[in-house]
């Protein structure tokens, strides 16, 4: 008689942890995972579930991990942000893979990260935990609000240094000097201490458009994306991680605005790891949690590029998706549409981050875009999605 199935922990069970969800299953794997949802669509993949925050709740998830009936073989977290913290520490807890000890400062909170940032010469822009004191401000330059907790760029305010003296700032907030220059993101693969596979991404912002943020593959990197990764995996004695790396190219040189141990994000997950690169991103991390060999195997089209589609008029909105669908097929031919937000989620208008987007929408660079886009949406989506 064969003996019970291994169990694979998921942090997070949305539906952009879906495909690791499958993946696991597929693998043979019994499901177990946690997330703040009890409705969550990945618990319909699960054996064992527990309505219980992948966020800042990592004592109470190690407590229902332990219960388990058998001590999980791999802990994944298919996500970003503060679930990562806690897949840190259930990984430690049950002795498998987990980063190294001078890595361990990449789950810092905001303030931390960019003073060890700092420290390594890796930003130099200066920041202050709540009100900064007016001596320190320069009225010319612009400057970053970034609220306690928060996410997608969500309650992200952008002020001159005159008009920061006179703006209310919390005392859990944090300012920051902002950074003028070109935005990447780069995604890092790490396969036995080097650089497997990287991926470049230009970050385009579009205010006052429907395409509030656009991000277009750069391919091959550019050799000082693939300097930065490779030095950076080699001061932080990784062997096998997951590195998403924001930064800006200033006049005063590379500035690492952040750095997460984990994926992208959904969009890239969901859509421009396949598209635009061919590579199965939730197959690739289950491959690195089992420590098996990754192929990365660059098939896709880096020509298309990834934009955030928002209906940029006022009011809350509501995701309809093949409204869309059949929208976008007479806007941008040959666009594909990717599923951001669950079908009939409500959306604000105009969108304050990218939680208020409609959907994804990979394409060509050519054809409408910015303001004529927002036009055109707003007049053919307007009666499909007011909600």
């Amino acid at each position: 008689m064969r003996g019970a199935p291994a169990i694979a922990l998921s942090i997070g069970a949305g539906r952009h942890q879906l495909p690791f969800l499958r993946a696991c299953a597929a693998e043979g794997f019994e499901v177990a995972a946690i997330d703040r949802d009890a409705g969550a669509p990945g618990f319909a993949h699960c054996a064992f579930s527990a309505a219980i925050p992948a966020r800042g709740a990592s004592a109470r998830a190690l407590d229902w991990v332990r219960a388990l009936p058998r001590r999980p073989a791999l802990v994944g977290c298919f996500s970003f942000g503060g679930a990562l913290a806690t897949r840190e520490r259930i990984a430690r807890a049950l002795g498998l893979p987990a980063l190294p000890a001078r890595a361990q400062w990449l789950l810092a909170e905001k303030a931390a990260q960019l003073a060890a940032l700092r420290a390594r010469g890796l930003a130099r822009r200066r920041a202050w935990r709540g009100p900064p004191p007016a001596r320190a401000l320069d009225p010319a330059r612009r400057y970053l609000v970034k609220p306690a907790r928060g996410g997608s760029s969500e309650g992200i305010r952008i002020l001159a240094g005159a008009a920061l003296l006179r703006a209310p700032v919390g005392e859990g907030e944090l300012v920051e000097e902002f950074v003028e220059g070109p935005e990447f993101r780069l995604q890092v693969w790490v396969r036995a201490g080097r650089v497997a596979w990287l991926a470049q991404l230009a970050r385009q912002n579009r205010p006052g458009s429907a395409l509030l943020a656009r991000l277009a593959p750069v391919a091959p990197p550019e050799p000082w994306a693939q300097a930065l990764a490779a030095d950076l995996v080699s001061s932080l004695g990784l062997r096998e991680a997951l590195l998403k790396l924001d930064v800006v190219r200033s006049e005063a040189g590379t500035e690492l605005i952040e750095v997460d141990p984990g994926i992208a994000g959904d969009h890239f997950e969901a859509g421009v790891s396949q598209a635009c690169y061919g590579i199965d991103t939730a197959a690739a991390y289950l491959d690195l949690l089992l420590g098996r060999a990754s192929r990365f195997r660059e098939r896709g089209d880096p020509g298309l590029v990834f934009d955030y589609l928002y209906h940029p008029g006022p009011g809350t909105r509501r995701v309809a998706l093949a409204a869309i669908a059949r929208a976008l097929a007479e806007l941008v031919p040959g666009a594909r549409a990717l599923a951001h937000r669950d079908d009939g989620a409500l959306v604000q208008g105009p969108p304050r981050s990218n939680r208020d987007a409609l959907c994804g929408l990979l394409r060509r660079p050519e054809g409408p875009a910015g303001d004529a886009l927002a036009a055109e949406v707003a007049r053919a989506l307007d009666p499909a999605t007011r909600a």
